[in-house]
């Protein structure tokens, strides 16, 4: 456990985990990793306050924190770690897949991979991406990268949550995935 999440603890407020999709970065400082982001959490907005890697629009994220309001800007998430995960669901997948998580898929070409397979979008990336080519769009070449990009996706999120669990902030996890590759 953190120290902040033993000051949350003696202060009476558990920190709570919770997922959502990032809807706006609202600050981000490369230096620091320290970042403010609108979360979309089971159709409300919060403000999120912590630190990650950098984060997108349309990005899933799993936060740790409890909410605290602040004098100026009013209630706020303050996490003690911030981290993308794997989209669930078709909606996630559209949202993750058109907000360019992975080179070569863009909002058209989201679209109709979701359309076509919908709630089983990230099984067929998983386990048999080959069907992608059923979509219209979607080559050899195309494919190939497809393939490619979502492994360095899936192992650099696989990264992070190893190292969330050993108390490394987002931030810190990304910087050592972007050192050491």
């Amino acid at each position: 456990m953190s120290k902040r999440q033993e000051q949350m603890v003696i202060a009476g407020t558990a920190p709570e985990s919770v997922t959502g999709t990032v809807t706006r970065v609202t600050w981000f400082d490369e230096n620091s990793g320290r970042i403010i982001v609108r979360v979309n959490v089971d159709g409300r907005a919060e403000a999120w306050v912590g630190t990650s890697a950098p984060l997108k629009e349309g990005t899933p994220v799993r936060g740790v924190g409890v909410i605290e309001t602040h004098p100026k800007y009013g209630p706020q998430r303050k996490c003690t770690s911030i981290m993308p995960v794997l989209p669930v669901g078709a909606d996630a997948m559209r949202a993750w897949l058109a907000g360019g998580a992975l080179p070569g898929i863009g909002p058209v070409l989201a679209e109709a991979i979701v359309a076509r397979f919908g709630s089983r979008t990230r099984e067929i990336f998983e386990t048999n991406p080959s069907e992608l080519q059923k979509v219209v769009g979607i080559g050899d070449a195309k494919l190939k990268g497809i393939i490619d990009a979502w492994a360095v996706a899936s192992a650099e999120l696989d990264l992070q949550a190893f190292f969330a669990e050993r108390g490394v902030s987002g931030f810190i996890a990304g910087r050592i995935a972007k050192h050491f590759g």
